[in-house]
């Protein structure tokens, strides 16, 4: 059997290389660039912190909807066991307060992004209670 030489190597069955090349760039190209993320929108309840003898009271949303992106397994293990939006107003004074409501303030899965928050934002009255 005669030895090949280098080039010889490269271009012996250089149909199939091709082929080989164009199907491996393929399978490559969907991996990585046809990764669709999947879209989950929640009601999550909100939960304020506040300093004794303070009180919202002014009519507000109870739960905001939340609106998600990311891969399956994630967004399920989100719905599943998504907790509260906990709101801090142990630092705010009396008085009307617009409250943004921050994606930071939403816990979620690695993998998973917030799209929107819906409402943005709370207006709220907060007022002193005396017992």
């Amino acid at each position: 059997m005669k030895r090949l030489t280098l080039p010889e190597r490269i271009t012996h069955n250089w149909l199939y290389k091709v082929v080989a090349l164009i199907v491996a760039t393929a399978v490559w190209a969907t991996t990585l660039y046809g990764r669709k993320d999947n879209i989950l929108t929640k009601s999550l309840e909100l939960e304020f912190v506040m300093k004794p003898n303070f009180a919202i009271t002014s009519n507000y949303e109870h739960a905001v909807q939340v609106k998600v992106a990311g891969p399956r397994a994630q967004l399920e293990k989100f719905a599943i066991s998504a907790s509260p939006i906990v709101i801090n107003l142990a630092n705010e004074p009396e008085g009307e307060r617009r409250v943004p409501i921050r994606s930071s303030d939403v816990g979620l899965p690695l993998g998973v992004r917030i799209l929107t928050i819906n409402p943005p934002d709370l207006n709220l009255t907060i007022k002193e209670i005396n017992h």
